[in-house]
Protein backbone atom coordinates (compact mmCIF):
# COMPACT_ATOMS: atom_id res chain seq x y z
CA UNK A 1 0.00 0.00 0.00
CA UNK A 2 3.13 2.48 0.96
CA UNK A 3 4.38 1.66 -2.15
CA UNK A 4 1.11 2.93 -4.06
CA UNK A 5 0.65 5.84 -2.05
CA UNK A 6 4.73 6.55 -3.20
CA UNK A 7 4.17 6.10 -6.60
CA UNK A 8 0.32 7.54 -7.09
CA UNK A 9 -1.19 3.78 -7.98
CA UNK A 10 -4.61 3.27 -7.80
CA UNK A 11 -5.34 1.87 -4.47
CA UNK A 12 -8.41 -0.92 -4.52
CA UNK A 13 -10.01 -1.64 -1.49
CA UNK A 14 -12.93 -4.36 -2.15
CA UNK A 15 -14.34 -3.81 1.08
CA UNK A 16 -15.88 -0.89 3.00
CA UNK A 17 -13.21 0.87 4.90
CA UNK A 18 -11.77 3.64 2.95
CA UNK A 19 -8.18 4.33 3.77
CA UNK A 20 -8.25 8.06 5.33
CA UNK A 21 -6.35 10.69 3.36
CA UNK A 22 -5.64 8.83 0.56
CA UNK A 23 -7.89 10.12 -2.31
CA UNK A 24 -6.39 7.59 -5.03
CA UNK A 25 -8.73 4.69 -4.66
CA UNK A 26 -11.89 2.63 -4.98
CA UNK A 27 -13.81 1.08 -2.20
CA UNK A 28 -16.44 -0.91 -2.98
CA UNK A 29 -19.74 -0.81 -0.79
CA UNK A 30 -21.28 -4.46 -1.28
CA UNK A 31 -24.27 -4.06 1.11
CA UNK A 32 -25.58 -2.15 4.17
CA UNK A 33 -25.88 -4.98 6.57
CA UNK A 34 -22.54 -4.62 7.99
CA UNK A 35 -23.36 -1.40 8.88
CA UNK A 36 -26.76 -2.37 10.89
CA UNK A 37 -27.26 -2.58 15.15
CA UNK A 38 -24.68 -1.34 17.46
CA UNK A 39 -21.28 -2.34 15.84
CA UNK A 40 -22.66 -1.26 12.58
CA UNK A 41 -23.36 1.81 13.60
CA UNK A 42 -20.06 2.69 14.89
CA UNK A 43 -18.93 0.94 11.15
CA UNK A 44 -20.94 3.32 9.71
CA UNK A 45 -19.73 6.27 11.56
CA UNK A 46 -15.92 5.67 10.46
CA UNK A 47 -17.38 5.20 7.26
CA UNK A 48 -18.14 8.31 6.53
CA UNK A 49 -15.20 10.14 8.53
CA UNK A 50 -12.78 8.12 6.29
CA UNK A 51 -14.80 8.58 3.35
CA UNK A 52 -15.06 12.62 3.56
CA UNK A 53 -11.55 12.71 4.72
CA UNK A 54 -10.45 10.66 1.92
CA UNK A 55 -12.49 12.21 -0.66
CA UNK A 56 -11.83 8.84 -3.09
CA UNK A 57 -13.90 6.82 -5.04
CA UNK A 58 -16.85 4.85 -3.61
CA UNK A 59 -18.30 1.86 -5.95
CA UNK A 60 -21.91 0.97 -5.19
CA UNK A 61 -22.63 -2.63 -6.64
CA UNK A 62 -26.10 -2.22 -6.67
CA UNK A 63 -28.19 1.09 -7.64
CA UNK A 64 -31.56 -0.21 -5.86
CA UNK A 65 -30.18 -0.39 -2.16
CA UNK A 66 -26.58 0.77 -1.47
CA UNK A 67 -26.49 4.09 -3.66
CA UNK A 68 -29.74 5.47 -1.97
CA UNK A 69 -27.70 4.40 1.46
CA UNK A 70 -24.80 5.94 0.87
CA UNK A 71 -26.76 9.35 0.04
CA UNK A 72 -28.62 9.12 2.57
CA UNK A 73 -25.13 9.15 4.76
CA UNK A 74 -23.92 11.96 3.03
CA UNK A 75 -21.37 10.72 0.80
CA UNK A 76 -20.64 13.59 -2.31
CA UNK A 77 -22.67 11.85 -5.29
CA UNK A 78 -19.19 12.95 -6.69
CA UNK A 79 -16.98 10.19 -5.06
CA UNK A 80 -19.89 7.46 -6.29
CA UNK A 81 -19.59 5.35 -9.06
CA UNK A 82 -21.67 2.14 -9.98
CA UNK A 83 -19.58 -1.21 -9.90
CA UNK A 84 -21.82 -4.41 -10.21
CA UNK A 85 -20.36 -7.75 -9.68
CA UNK A 86 -19.33 -9.75 -13.06
CA UNK A 87 -21.91 -11.70 -14.21
CA UNK A 88 -20.67 -15.32 -13.79
CA UNK A 89 -20.01 -17.67 -17.36
CA UNK A 90 -21.92 -20.20 -18.25
CA UNK A 91 -20.48 -24.00 -17.28
CA UNK A 92 -18.58 -25.56 -20.09
CA UNK A 93 -20.43 -28.30 -20.06
CA UNK A 94 -24.58 -27.85 -19.38
CA UNK A 95 -25.42 -29.25 -15.71
CA UNK A 96 -26.47 -32.47 -15.85
CA UNK A 97 -29.62 -31.86 -13.57
CA UNK A 98 -31.21 -34.41 -10.88
CA UNK A 99 -34.73 -35.55 -11.92
CA UNK A 100 -37.47 -33.72 -10.37
CA UNK A 101 -40.28 -35.25 -8.48
CA UNK A 102 -43.02 -33.09 -7.39
CA UNK A 103 -43.56 -35.01 -4.28
CA UNK A 104 -39.74 -34.66 -2.89
CA UNK A 105 -38.45 -31.26 -4.30
CA UNK A 106 -34.94 -30.79 -3.78
CA UNK A 107 -34.40 -27.19 -2.73
CA UNK A 108 -31.69 -25.51 -2.95
CA UNK A 109 -30.63 -22.53 -0.64
CA UNK A 110 -26.98 -20.52 -0.85
CA UNK A 111 -25.61 -18.75 1.88
CA UNK A 112 -25.44 -19.14 6.52
CA UNK A 113 -23.52 -15.62 7.29
CA UNK A 114 -26.19 -14.50 8.98
CA UNK A 115 -29.51 -14.21 9.72
CA UNK A 116 -29.46 -11.59 6.88
CA UNK A 117 -30.26 -15.14 4.75
CA UNK A 118 -34.13 -14.87 6.34
CA UNK A 119 -34.61 -18.67 6.04
CA UNK A 120 -36.95 -18.76 9.79
CA UNK A 121 -39.24 -16.68 7.51
CA UNK A 122 -39.33 -19.25 4.77
CA UNK A 123 -38.68 -22.01 6.75
CA UNK A 124 -41.81 -21.36 9.35
CA UNK A 125 -43.76 -20.51 6.46
CA UNK A 126 -42.87 -24.48 4.77
CA UNK A 127 -43.89 -25.86 8.83
CA UNK A 128 -46.91 -24.20 8.84
CA UNK A 129 -48.42 -25.44 5.63
CA UNK A 130 -47.04 -28.58 6.78
CA UNK A 131 -45.08 -29.36 3.54
CA UNK A 132 -42.89 -31.41 5.68
CA UNK A 133 -42.14 -34.26 3.47
CA UNK A 134 -42.34 -32.06 0.18
CA UNK A 135 -39.21 -30.42 0.44
CA UNK A 136 -35.64 -31.37 0.72
CA UNK A 137 -33.83 -28.73 2.19
CA UNK A 138 -30.18 -28.42 0.97
CA UNK A 139 -28.26 -25.31 2.22
CA UNK A 140 -24.83 -24.32 0.92
CA UNK A 141 -22.17 -22.98 2.81
CA UNK A 142 -20.10 -23.55 5.93
CA UNK A 143 -21.33 -24.97 9.75
CA UNK A 144 -21.56 -21.52 11.16
CA UNK A 145 -23.47 -20.37 14.39
CA UNK A 146 -26.36 -19.26 11.96
CA UNK A 147 -26.49 -22.66 10.38
CA UNK A 148 -26.86 -24.57 13.59
CA UNK A 149 -29.28 -22.37 14.79
CA UNK A 150 -31.21 -22.90 11.52
CA UNK A 151 -31.26 -26.72 12.21
CA UNK A 152 -31.89 -26.74 15.82
CA UNK A 153 -34.95 -24.32 15.35
CA UNK A 154 -36.40 -26.96 12.76
CA UNK A 155 -35.70 -30.21 13.72
CA UNK A 156 -38.90 -31.53 12.30
CA UNK A 157 -37.98 -30.30 8.70
CA UNK A 158 -34.97 -31.79 6.13
CA UNK A 159 -31.93 -30.06 6.45
CA UNK A 160 -28.96 -30.72 5.26
CA UNK A 161 -25.78 -28.99 4.94
CA UNK A 162 -23.34 -28.84 1.65
CA UNK A 163 -20.17 -27.92 2.55
CA UNK A 164 -18.96 -25.31 -0.05
CA UNK A 165 -15.08 -26.04 0.78
CA UNK A 166 -15.89 -29.86 0.37
CA UNK A 167 -18.55 -29.81 -3.09
CA UNK A 168 -18.17 -26.79 -6.11
CA UNK A 169 -20.87 -24.39 -7.00
CA UNK A 170 -21.40 -26.46 -10.06
CA UNK A 171 -21.80 -29.81 -8.06
CA UNK A 172 -24.85 -28.21 -5.71
CA UNK A 173 -26.55 -26.89 -8.36
CA UNK A 174 -26.71 -29.62 -10.51
CA UNK A 175 -28.16 -31.67 -7.43
CA UNK A 176 -30.94 -28.98 -6.66
CA UNK A 177 -34.26 -28.92 -8.55
CA UNK A 178 -35.09 -25.15 -7.85
CA UNK A 179 -33.05 -22.59 -5.98
CA UNK A 180 -35.20 -19.96 -3.50
CA UNK A 181 -33.91 -17.21 -1.68
CA UNK A 182 -35.99 -14.84 0.49
CA UNK A 183 -33.53 -12.89 1.37
CA UNK A 184 -34.03 -8.75 1.02
CA UNK A 185 -30.85 -6.99 1.49
CA UNK A 186 -28.03 -9.44 -1.01
CA UNK A 187 -26.00 -6.57 -2.23
CA UNK A 188 -25.96 -8.95 -5.41
CA UNK A 189 -26.00 -12.58 -5.23
CA UNK A 190 -23.59 -13.98 -7.02
CA UNK A 191 -24.67 -17.89 -6.57
CA UNK A 192 -28.00 -16.99 -7.64
CA UNK A 193 -26.57 -15.54 -10.76
CA UNK A 194 -24.60 -18.38 -11.49
CA UNK A 195 -28.13 -20.49 -11.02
CA UNK A 196 -29.59 -18.43 -13.19
CA UNK A 197 -27.16 -18.36 -16.33
CA UNK A 198 -26.83 -22.11 -15.94
CA UNK A 199 -30.61 -22.72 -16.28
CA UNK A 200 -31.21 -23.48 -12.88
CA UNK A 201 -34.99 -22.68 -12.18
CA UNK A 202 -34.80 -19.64 -9.24
CA UNK A 203 -37.37 -18.19 -7.13
CA UNK A 204 -36.63 -14.99 -5.79
CA UNK A 205 -38.65 -12.80 -2.85
CA UNK A 206 -39.46 -9.48 -4.73
CA UNK A 207 -37.01 -7.28 -3.51
CA UNK A 208 -35.28 -4.05 -5.23
CA UNK A 209 -31.71 -5.74 -5.83
CA UNK A 210 -33.31 -9.13 -7.30
CA UNK A 211 -35.69 -6.75 -9.72
CA UNK A 212 -32.53 -4.71 -10.61
CA UNK A 213 -30.05 -8.05 -12.08
CA UNK A 214 -32.71 -10.76 -11.93
CA UNK A 215 -36.31 -9.80 -13.06
CA UNK A 216 -36.08 -10.87 -16.88
CA UNK A 217 -35.28 -14.47 -15.94
CA UNK A 218 -36.38 -15.45 -12.23
CA UNK A 219 -39.21 -16.11 -10.77
CA UNK A 220 -39.91 -13.31 -8.38
CA UNK A 221 -43.24 -13.16 -6.01
CA UNK A 222 -43.86 -9.83 -3.66
CA UNK A 223 -44.21 -12.66 -0.40
CA UNK A 224 -43.09 -16.01 0.87
CA UNK A 225 -46.44 -17.63 0.49
CA UNK A 226 -46.96 -16.53 -2.86
CA UNK A 227 -43.60 -18.28 -3.69
CA UNK A 228 -44.39 -21.20 -2.15
CA UNK A 229 -47.79 -21.34 -3.53
CA UNK A 230 -45.86 -21.12 -7.01
CA UNK A 231 -43.60 -23.84 -6.53
CA UNK A 232 -46.45 -26.08 -5.45
CA UNK A 233 -48.42 -25.75 -8.65
CA UNK A 234 -45.23 -26.78 -10.84
CA UNK A 235 -46.52 -29.70 -12.49
CA UNK A 236 -43.23 -31.04 -14.43
CA UNK A 237 -39.40 -30.02 -14.67
CA UNK A 238 -39.66 -25.79 -13.56
CA UNK A 239 -37.69 -24.13 -17.10
CA UNK A 240 -36.15 -20.71 -16.94
CA UNK A 241 -36.74 -17.76 -19.29
CA UNK A 242 -33.58 -16.86 -21.47
CA UNK A 243 -31.33 -14.74 -19.44
CA UNK A 244 -29.67 -12.08 -20.61
CA UNK A 245 -27.53 -9.72 -18.34
CA UNK A 246 -28.55 -6.04 -18.63
CA UNK A 247 -26.03 -4.04 -20.88
CA UNK A 248 -26.04 -1.08 -18.67
CA UNK A 249 -24.67 -3.50 -16.05
CA UNK A 250 -22.40 -5.29 -18.58
CA UNK A 251 -20.79 -1.72 -19.62
CA UNK A 252 -19.96 -0.11 -15.46
CA UNK A 253 -18.38 -3.40 -14.94
CA UNK A 254 -15.68 -2.69 -17.50
CA UNK A 255 -15.66 0.50 -16.49
CA UNK A 256 -14.62 -0.09 -12.94
CA UNK A 257 -12.23 -3.17 -14.32
CA UNK A 258 -10.72 -0.29 -16.76
CA UNK A 259 -10.48 2.27 -13.57
CA UNK A 260 -8.38 -0.40 -11.93
CA UNK A 261 -6.38 -1.17 -14.88
CA UNK A 262 -5.31 2.11 -15.46
CA UNK A 263 -5.08 3.03 -11.90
Amino acid sequence: MFKCFIEHNLIFTPSSHPIPFIKKQLVIVHDMYPFHGFKGNLKKILFCISAKISRCKIGYINRSQVLPALLNLGINPRQLVFAPNKFPDLFSNPLNRIPYDKKKIIVGLVGTDSDKKNYHELLNSIRHRKLHGQFNLMIYGHETPYFKRVNSDFPDLNISLVKSDETSLRDFLTNINILISICRTEGFGRPIATALVNGVPCFLINCPVFREFFSNSANVYPTTDELINAILEIKDIPINKAFIIPTDVKEAFFSIIDMINNG
